[in-house]
């Protein structure tokens, strides 16, 4: 016997797009033999009442599932949300600044290096870093906060910013990678799951730090070999467990005991700011800061270093 939880494989998705991937999920899995299935028969779309092309961009989503099926999905049921269309201009009649700012939003490569070789006449390179991409990685957080960006839009957004800055930094002089901020990044003891700490490590790279991650299933005798060894600036945990959270009061009370006081920076499905205020903030020996997820992250840890 069977029993689903329907919803779940939307979760992340546009809002415009989920009842209609869930209907088209639930029918199939009617069809497979599923006995029982959760669901709010309020919201649920009558399969038969959906379109032919929602229909097949649903099914390319749940048979084949690749980055190029989630992008036409998104992008399809995107269009149907119009706060976001007023990002979605020519990029021919904009200003490089604004085109580039767009790009970075909007996930696009296309014009990317153009636009900088304009720019570079009249800015430097830091000065476009510092102020223009920026610019364009704050308003993807603040889409992302508002739900109308997803966590593969946001990859998308920073793999842009990723180029932009490799093309810019062989221009800048002096360049000393020594004079980035590092962070060390794990996965605790007990936990596999890293997809959250490498979109940390993706976003935060983008954003000009310096990034050592060691991986999953770290306790905390490996947390602190590994601190000695990279003398980072802060330290990164992640994990989605319940375990994994209680583990964490455990590495914060070791780091103390060991005389670290380096910034923690810790964030998971688990994890609530209550639990972090309560549990883990009175064992560490410094800041300890708590991240909703990685765009929330990279704000407190640059309002962090830039107070410092």
């Amino acid at each position: 016997m069977t029993i689903l939880g329907i919803s779940n494989v939307s979760f992340g998705l546009p809002k415009e797009g989920r009842e209609v991937l869930n209907a088209v999920y639930f029918y199939h899995c009617v069809q497979a033999g599923l006995d029982m299935a959760i669901v709010n028969p309020e919201n649920l779309i009558r399969y038969n009442n959906i379109s032919t092309k929602e229909i097949e961009l649903s099914e390319n989503l749940i048979f084949n599932q690749s980055m190029e099926t989630i992008t036409q999905f998104t992008e399809y049921f995107r269009n149907k949300d119009p706060s976001l269309k007023s990002i979605q201009k020519d990029s021919n009649k904009q200003s490089p600044d604004v085109s580039l700012k767009s790009a970075i939003v909007m996930g696009t490569k296309s014009n990317v290096i153009s636009d900088l070789d304009n720019l570079l006449k009249k800015l430097s390179p830091l000065e476009i870093i510092n102020s223009i991409i920026m610019s364009g990685m704050d308003e993807v957080g603040r889409l992302f906060e508002q739900g109308k960006m997803i966590v593969t839009e946001v990859l998308q957004s920073a793999e842009v910013v990723k180029k932009a800055v490799s093309y810019l930094e062989p221009l800048m002089l002096n360049q000393d990678d020594s004079n980035k901020k590092k962070i060390l990044l794990a996965t605790v003891k007990g936990d596999v799951h890293d997809i959250g700490k490498n979109l940390v490590r993706i976003i935060f790279e983008s954003n000009g730090y310096k990034v050592v991650d060691i991986g999953i299933r770290i306790d905390s005798n490996q947390l602190i070999k590994s601190i000695k060894e990279h003398n980072p600036d802060i330290v990164g945990l992640s994990g989605l467990l319940v375990k994994s959270s209680r583990y964490m009061v455990n590495i914060a009370e070791h780091l103390k005991e060991e005389g670290i006081d380096l910034p923690l920076i810790v964030g998971g499905a688990a994890l609530t700011l209550k639990f972090v205020n309560k549990e883990i903030v009175p064992k560490a020996a410094s800041t300890v800061i708590y991240a909703r997820d990685a765009m929330s992250g990279l704000s407190k840890v640059n309002s962090l270093f830039r107070d410092n």
